[in-house]
């Protein structure tokens, strides 16, 4: 299955202009537990580099209970699992509209679709965290709506020239989208299905949804933030502080919020950077349309806007 980088970041529609990124690795928890270990993925905070502790999430197959497919590519896949977006993905074969669910409980948040993946839907499960869903035939859920882990989301479909299957990765956008090295619930070869093997969905395990993904520390050329909104989900009515370092003191910093469908501006509020580039500006979320497709964009020069993050404006 092949899924660019180019691709993948047009999903989320972020390209973080971030720093050196650190090493992938699968860790456990350093707190004791009776549950055992059933998944594990590293987890980098959403507005600073990567913490000395850890973070647990478990993920379960985006299979139904009961419902059985084959791993057609596996982690590190010599046909298109090679590149850093794929890295830990999964194929799983399967027939056009089987029920695909959520492997944890998150938010759907903005996506796009595409010739050559047909729809995809991405989660959030905060933290920086998220799974991709792609080659869907069908998608059951709208954006900004939090689904439960085991949840139906959608179903299955295939991308031009392929065999039908459902492509799987959890993921995370820092420094770029990244697939991460995961363990899943209920599978042979301690939690990693392996290609050509057959898979089967359990029970749903317990999973919660802790608070949206921020925005990243460097996802806007130029300046760096220390207090950010939430990157995919903006509550209308309540007020977000924004606060940074621009790379130039005494200059302007914008922060506009546009519609995507017809590019109407809900919000252009202005401040300058002081004499150490220092800003903070605080943003009121209109009343609008709800679930209504907005971007967000912070920046100093109106000639070099950058990277617009895409967002769901929905109701407290």
């Amino acid at each position: 299955m092949v899924f660019r980088f180019s691709l993948a970041c047009a999903l989320l529609l972020v390209c973080a202009n971030a720093g050196i990124a650190a090493p992938l690795s699968t860790v456990a928890t350093s707190e004791p537990s009776l549950r055992p270990q059933l998944a594990e993925v590293y987890v980098f905070p959403a507005l600073g580099r990567p913490a000395i502790t850890t973070r647990t999430t478990r993920l379960q197959l985006p299979l139904a209970p009961g419902r059985c497919a084959v791993v057609s590519q596996g982690n590190n896949g010599a046909f298109s699992h090679h590149e850093r977006s794929n890295r830990y993905a999964w194929d799983f074969s399967m027939p056009i509209g089987t029920p695909v669910v959520a492997a944890a409980t998150g938010r759907v948040v903005p996506i796009q679709t595409s010739d050559s993946n047909t729809n995809s839907i991405v989660l959030d499960h905060g933290g920086g965290l998220y799974t991709l869903y792609a080659h869907l035939d069908r998608m059951h859920v709208v954006g900004g709506a939090i689904v439960q882990a085991g949840e139906l989301i959608g179903y299955s479909g295939k991308d031009h020239g392929l065999t039908p299957h459902l492509h799987f990765t959890a993921v995370t956008l820092w420094p770029s989208l990244i697939s991460l090295r995961t363990k899943l619930f209920g599978t042979a070869n301690g939690g990693i299905p392996r290609q050509g093997t057959r898979t089967c969905g359990r029970s749903t395990i317990a999973s919660e949804f802790g608070q949206d993904s921020a925005l990243l520390r460097d996802t806007f050329p130029g300046i760096r933030l220390d207090t950010a909104p939430p990157a995919h989900v903006l509550l209308m009515g309540r007020t977000y502080r924004i606060e940074g370092t621009l790379n130039r003191p005494n200059a302007p910093v914008i922060y506009q919020l546009h519609t995507v469908r017809e590019g109407y501006l809900l919000n252009d509020n202005r401040t300058t950077s002081d004499d150490q580039g220092h800003f903070v500006l605080d943003i009121d979320m209109p009343p609008w349309q709800q679930g209504e497709a907005v971007q967000q964009l912070l920046f100093s020069d109106p000639n070099r806007m950058g990277t617009g993050v895409s967002a769901y404006l929905i109701e407290k």
